[in-house]
């Protein structure tokens, strides 16, 4: 059973939530991702409070890579609720997420999706008919209450196929006196095919743990469907390839400093997904060149502070021509925040003071300052030639080559 947010990866997704007649909810993240982070306490307190009903997990896309694309996930974090309704073929069909990324929000979507598979039982008539059905047990819930609560339903869910439930309320006094039930609710299990044969009474704790396991014994255990077991993974022959393969799987660290941009597919590996911050300084300008370096002191404290939250960059202004059109920048230096994915960017219109700066970035990451859309950004024109010699005056040389490792 799970009881709390369960670790999900390519090799136990079938079994655990595509081919498990439960109902899951799916957090597709990665760990650089400020809003995720953001997301984590929440998602927790959740699947804690949801421990026993619904089935949350987590899938770490900078790892699970083919597993995320297979999803189509573009933005961190996606959510995604898998019904219990298990597809003809494949995998189950999801339905995205787009309610409030809060405990509580998530807890009432997810009761919301809870099927019922128990009977209700309106008279003695029914009661009658529900006991002498089979002669395998079954469950009567003896309440006053007009609704299921979520923690029957879950329980009507697990033993769906090998254990008929059912819920009686109002029952008469008479019938309530012979089974000796003096308080509501009461939870009965019939041995047989007659009421008037053996009979167990539960005088447990009301919660999932100890209902299941009490209920446990009880079931048909012919009737329950078999459960696909995790596929193994492969037996590793060559430990140098698989060595490399490991190392490659390994989420990259997040950047805590600013890149300086040459080439179309360095800003690509940067900027690729998530929030980047684009900066923009004219290198060739030499009267410049000990203002720029301030502002980027400036810009280097933030890619510290904001490290796994916001990725920044650096590109010399003075040879981009199609940045400085497209964002219509007005004069350098200049910065623009954007999301490829997301496709929306923001222009900074502030001076490059730490203070404004921070200002600026955080209201950015909480989304209080609008994006505009934009459909493709320009191409990075290769500047490796040119501007080698400035990358050491506008970077630490001692974070340069991380950077490039990293890279």
């Amino acid at each position: 059973m799970n009881i709390d947010k369960t670790v999900l990866l390519l090799i136990n997704f079938e079994s655990l939530v595509a081919k498990d007649e439960h109902i899951w909810m799916v957090e597709f993240y990665a760990p650089w991702c400020g809003h995720c982070k953001s997301l984590k306490p929440e998602y927790e307190k959740a699947a804690k409070n949801l421990a026993g009903i619904a089935k949350l997990g987590a899938i770490n896309c900078d790892v699970e890579k083919e597993l995320c694309g297979a999803f189509e996930i573009k933005g961190f974090p996606t959510l995604k609720f898998f019904s219990h309704k298990l597809a003809a073929k494949g995998m189950k069909t999801p339905e995205d997420y787009q309610q409030e990324r809060s405990a509580s929000a998530i807890i009432n979507y997810m009761t919301s999706k809870l099927p019922n598979f128990a009977s209700k039982l309106k008279s003695q008539e029914d009661f009658n008919k529900f006991v002498s059905a089979s002669k395998t047990a079954k469950v009567v819930l003896f309440t006053d209450k007009a609704k299921t609560s979520n923690l029957y339903k879950a329980l009507s869910l697990d033993f769906q196929h090998s254990l008929p439930l059912s819920e009686f309320k109002d029952a008469p006094k008479e019938l309530l006196q012979k089974y000796g039930i003096d308080k509501l609710p009461a939870l009965v299990v019939f041995k047989g095919d007659s009421a008037d044969e053996e009979f167990v009474k539960y005088d447990g704790k009301l919660n999932h743990e100890s209902l299941y396991s009490f209920l446990e014994p009880f079931e048909d255990k012919t009737k329950k469907p078999k459960v696909a077991q995790p596929q193994a993974e492969p037996e590793k022959k060559d430990k140098k390839k698989d060595k490399k393969k490991k190392e490659e799987q390994q989420p990259e660290k997040p950047l805590d400093h600013v890149v300086f941009v040459e080439d179309q597919e360095t800003f690509d590996k940067v900027c690729s997904v998530g929030v980047c911050s684009v900066s923009l300084f004219d290198m060739s300008n030499e009267d410049e060149k000990e203002s720029n370096a301030l502002k980027m002191e400036s810009l280097q404290k933030m890619a510290k502070k904001y490290v796994g939250r916001m990725k920044f960059v650096q590109l010399d202004g003075s040879q981009q021509p199609h940045f400085i059109e497209k964002f219509d920048l007005a004069g350098l230096p200049n910065m623009f925040v954007v999301n490829i994915v997301k496709g929306g960017y923001s222009h900074y219109l502030g001076n490059f003071s730490e203070e404004s700066l921070d200002e600026y970035i955080g209201n950015v990451l909480i989304g209080k300052k609008s994006m505009t859309k934009i459909s493709k950004l320009p191409q990075v024109v290769s500047t490796k030639k040119t501007t080698t010699t400035t990358t050491t005056e506008t970077k630490p040389s001692t974070k340069s080559s991380k950077a490039k490792d990293e890279l």
